[in-house]
């Protein structure tokens, strides 16, 4: 899966300022300790079952709320990456 992310990024942001490139490794790593650790405190908090319930719903909200912004700017024809302007 992170093969195909940073080849897709290659292929879209060649050229780029490499700051977009820095952008994903830092989302990528944000996504990923950033579960684990909150996870981990958590369990200790409420128990693994009600931690997996919250750590669900959490999810859940975070991919709908993503969908929404995704879906409003593409309805604003925002963020068309590639795409010259004539």
């Amino acid at each position: 899966m992170l093969r195909l992310a940073l080849c897709f990024l290659a292929r879209r942001l060649a050229g780029a300022c490499p700051a977009k490139v820095m952008a994903f490794f830092v989302v990528l790593y944000e996504a990923i300790w950033l579960p684990v650790i909150g996870l981990g405190m958590t369990v200790h908090q409420v128990g693994i079952g009600h931690a997996t319930l919250i750590f669900a719903g959490l999810s859940i909200a975070l991919a709908l709320s993503v969908l929404i912004l995704l879906l409003r700017a593409q309805a604003r024809g925002v963020g068309k990456v590639g795409v010259a302007k004539s």
